[in-house]
């Protein structure tokens, strides 16, 4: 498909839009497999009889999620007086919801890959945003009374609708249906449907309503479910932080941008709150980044 006349680059972002959009939107579109060990963490959880060593049998069967459980336990934000080397003592320390933050966490790095290299580039921006945004909304659960580990986990995977989109795109490309597209341009095409993708994904995986309806809204929190409301909101604010920490924005302007947002108005953070948290994002995102790695690795 041949797009190079004057303003190419747009209509390479549009035809790529509409040829992703419309592949997306199908039935049987092709979504990523939750892995067994995550499914079991997730149903586990759900058990009443749920604890730490059951979770623990579950998890040590998983080598690199092992390691990332007892790396998150004795990170700078959840570490104790001492290093913990017991996976047992690790899930205990994190508590089952963050367990499972970590665990979705895990799965959602691995669909974070491709083979083109400008897919590449955009996903691991991508991924280094997910994580800043984990961090970001974990700061900000204690201004709006909402649970730490929920809003850590709907951070962390605000963007999970941009790989199956990216695929979508590299298949339709493959095919000739599509003109190979920058990873400006390719993010330009899909930003404005990868929340609704990424809900559609996370509810198929079983993801509480809570957190798949927070990032199918996350643009329009005032039109979620009110059990997501302020979930969708914190959504919303945490990726457009992240957004401007990773694309290097002055502090001040984020601040006042976010405070002029819909979603800033209806949890109510102040200005002095979103100075903390804008202040620490950048070592918090570097701590969980240890914690998961890069995109690539």
């Amino acid at each position: 498909m041949d797009v190079t006349a004057p303003g190419g680059s747009s209509r390479i972002v549009r035809a790529v839009r509409e040829t992703v959009q419309r592949e997306s939107a199908k039935k049987n579109l092709d979504l990523p497999m939750l892995p067994r060990a995550a499914a079991l963490v997730m149903g586990e959880v759900r058990e009443p009889s749920c604890n730490a060593a059951r979770l623990s049998e579950i998890i040590e069967k998983d080598p690199v999620l092992t390691a990332r459980i007892l790396k998150t336990a004795n990170s700078a934000y959840f570490a104790g007086i001492s290093e913990i080397t017991s996976l047992p003592l690790a899930v205990g320390r994190l508590g089952s919801s963050m367990v499972v933050a970590v665990t979705m966490g895990s799965v959602s790095k691995d669909v974070f890959r491709a083979a083109d290299e400008e897919c590449t580039r955009l996903l691991e921006r991508s991924w280094e945003r997910s994580v800043t945004a984990a961090a970001a909304a974990l700061r900000m659960a204690s201004a709006v009374g909402m649970n730490p580990d929920e809003c850590f986990t709907i951070g962390l995977l605000h963007s999970i609708g941009e790989p199956v989109l990216v695929a979508v795109y590299a298949e339709a490309l493959a095919a000739g249906d599509v003109p190979h597209a920058s990873a400006g341009e390719l993010a330009q095409a899909i930003h404005p449907l990868a929340p609704f993708v990424g809900g559609r994904l996370l509810e198929e995986w079983g993801l509480p309503a809570l957190v798949y309806e927070a990032v199918r809204h996350q643009r329009a929190p005032e039109q979620a479910p009110q059990i997501a409301t302020d979930a969708a909101a914190v959504c919303g604010l945490a990726a457009q932080l992240a957004e401007r920490a990773v694309a290097g924005a002055s502090a001040e302007e984020t601040i006042d941008m976010l405070l002029a947002t819909r979603a800033c108005a209806l949890v109510k953070v102040a200005r002095n709150y979103l100075a903390e948290i804008v202040d620490s994002i950048g070592e918090d995102a570097r701590e969980f980044g240890g914690v998961f790695g890069s995109a690539s690795a």
